[in-house]
This record gives C-alpha cells, sequence and structure tokens, in this order.
C-alpha cells in the first residue's frame, strides 16, 4: 500500500489565528445543533481507512483497501446557517492489480436549522449538498455521477447528556436508481470535553445479488482538546455491504 501523507492529517493547526469558541458537530452519520456563528470558520480533516471485501457485492473496489483524506470547510452564513465544502484525495490499492490515487468527488453544501425550543433541543435542521463528478470513476476515485442528495437531521437531548438523532436523506442519481438513506446517532456526554457514539446507516441500495440493504455501524468518541481544537476517532464495519472494515478519525478547529 503505497505511504499515506500522515503529516497532511495536522493541517488545520496551522489556520488557528484566534480564540473564538464554536461547537463541531460530533456525528459523522447524522446532524446535530452545533453551528459555527455568524462568519465562522471551522476547518478541518477526516482521514478514512476502508477494507473492502467481496468482489461481486463491492464492483470495481472488490478485494482493495481504500485510505481517503478529507479536508473540509464550514462556515457561517447567519445564526443556525452554515455552508460547507469537502475536497477528498483517495488512494486505492487492490489486492490484483495497480493502485490509484487522486482527487476524489468533491461535496459542497447546506444546512439550515430551522426549528429548536428554549433549551437548543428537540431541534430539526434540513440539509442538502450535491456531490460533482470530478473523481475518476474507472479509477474507483469517483461514483461518474454528479449526486444532488436533500435530507434533514432531527434530535433531542435526554438528561442533558444523552443525544438521539435521526436522519433521513434521498441521493438523487442520473443513471441509476434513486437511493433513500437513514441515520441513526446514540451519543453519551461522558464529561465537558469526552462524547461517546454510536452510529448506523441503511440504505435502499442494491448491492450484488443480495436481497438485503446494506448497513454500516460504527462506533467511536470525540474529545475537546481545547475551545478550538476537537479530536474524534472511529470504527465499525459493514452487513450485506462491501465495506467489511471502517477506521478512521477527524480533527476539526475553529476560528
Amino acid at each position: 500500500m503505497r505511504r499515506t501523507w500522515w503529516w497532511a492529517v495536522w493541517f488545520p493547526v496551522a489556520g488557528l489565528a484566534w480564540s473564538a469558541w464554536a461547537d463541531p458537530m460530533r456525528p459523522l452519520l447524522t446532524l446535530e445543533n452545533r453551528f459555527p456563528e455568524a462568519l465562522q470558520v471551522e476547518a478541518g480533516t477526516y482521514y478514512t481507512y476502508i477494507e473492502y471485501g467481496d468482489q461481486e457485492e463491492a464492483g470495481r473496489l472488490g478485494d482493495s483497501d481504500r485510505q481517503e483524506l478529507r479536508p473540509y470547510l464550514r462556515i457561517g452564513l447567519a445564526e443556525g446557517c452554515a455552508a460547507w465544502v469537502e475536497d477528498p484525495y483517495r488512494w486505492v490499492d487492490p489486492d490484483q492489480g495497480k493502485g490509484d490515487d487522486g482527487i476524489g468527488d468533491v461535496v459542497a453544501g447546506l444546512q439550515v436549522r430551522v426549528f429548536e425550543d428554549v433549551y437548543g433541543y428537540p431541534y430539526i435542521v434540513p440539509h442538502a449538498s450535491v456531490q460533482f463528478d470530478t473523481g475518476d470513476e474507472k479509477k474507483g476515485l469517483g461514483e461518474g455521477d454528479t449526486v444532488p442528495e436533500l435530507g434533514v437531521s432531527v434530535g433531542t437531548v435526554v438528561q442533558d447528556r444523552f443525544h438521539f438523532i435521526g436522519d433521513a436523506s434521498y441521493r438523487i442519481y442520473q443513471d441509476k436508481e434513486n437511493i433513500g438513506v437513514f441515520s441513526g446517532t446514540l451519543m453519551w456526554d461522558v464529561d465537558s470535553r469526552l462524547s461517546l457514539l454510536a452510529e448506523a446507516r441503511v440504505t435502499t441500495e442494491d448491492v450484488g445479488d443480495s436481497s438485503d440493504h446494506p448497513a454500516i455501524f460504527l462506533g467511536g468518541m470525540s474529545y475537546r482538546v481545547s475551545d478550538q481544537l476537537e479530536l474524534a476517532f472511529y470504527g465499525g464495519g459493514g452487513k450485506n455491504s462491501p465495506q467489511d472494515v471502517i477506521a478512521g478519525l477527524r480533527l476539526s478547529c475553529s476560528f
């Protein structure tokens, strides 16, 4: 496998310019009620390692490893409204044949809080995004399609430390059937800095010859290092899914 540029995971630290406090969203599969202030910037990156298994289910990514570095930027447009963009770089290393690397599919989106109770929960956060066809599909770096996605996250908090979030999204394809995506998050605030998460996602996508819908399950933790810097680690795997093993980390900072 090609050497991953681990140092790139830490690039947002260099952009930390002053000490405004923002709260990055901690879940990976849903949205919680956390937004930067107007004109405040949140920058960060995800590093993800994925092992793909059965060739029939995974298609061109079967029996391969993929690493992905996803730098992202989120900026507050107004109270409870943020725009974001991420530009992934991927390494694909098949068990047989030559590996490839390059830019993946760039994604840009908008998140808007349309309702929150006086305590900040329950809340409703609709979101919309577009995944652009910038990655090379033949190399396994992209989907080969421009994909709009519409969705909404609904969440609440129990006893001021247990978070329950559900998300329903719809991905719109030009050349194949559209896909429904249903995700859930359970998060426990152990203290003011540490949170533990359990997440799951099921899609309506047909994978291989299986009649069961693919699902992924993740567990992880988020730790606030300082008012500006937050780290998260996660890992899991799939069921009826080409993704056998998923592991990664996220670094977020605000300024």
